[in-house]
């Protein structure tokens, strides 16, 4: 099957390999969640950022929104792979709770294991199907 630029950015975990993905908007997880937890910050950024997405998702009805839930903040597979999955769920339900249509929502959880915790590997990355994005409103 041939592949297309932006199909490969979506199968390759994290990285930003089509032009499109460059306006992907990746958010340091601790801007969104408590260490360790799948409980969200307490904070207005948060709040506002994921309001955004809901806005622009009720903008077009056709949008779609990728969510990459990425965790290293533990050790071992399993347990990063958990984690970045909770979270996963926890965003897809408050994002739907606020108004945003399950058939516009795609997640997935992305575990790492064996690399330090950096900007690029304990992110949330969200990616619109049409290149654009929702800016981070301010500081966590």
């Amino acid at each position: 099957m041939l592949r297309t630029p932006s199909r490969v950015a979506f199968l390759v975990a994290g990285l930003m390999l089509s032009t499109a993905a460059l306006a992907d908007t990746m958010v340091p997880s601790v801007n969104l969640f408590d260490p360790l937890s799948v409980k969200f910050k307490e904070g207005a950024s948060a709040v506002a950022f994921l309001d955004k997405c809901v806005e622009r998702l009720g903008q077009d009805k056709e949008l779609v929104l990728k969510v990459s839930v990425h965790a290293d903040e533990r050790y071992g597979m399993l347990d990063n792979t958990y984690l970045a999955h909770e979270r996963s769920k926890r965003l897809e339900k408050w994002l739907k709770r606020h108004g945003a249509k399950k058939k516009q929502l795609v997640f997935e959880a992305v575990g790492h294991t064996g690399v330090e915790n950096t900007s690029t590997t304990a992110v949330v990355t969200f990616s619109f199907s049409d290149g654009g994005n929702v800016a981070w409103p301010g500081k966590g």
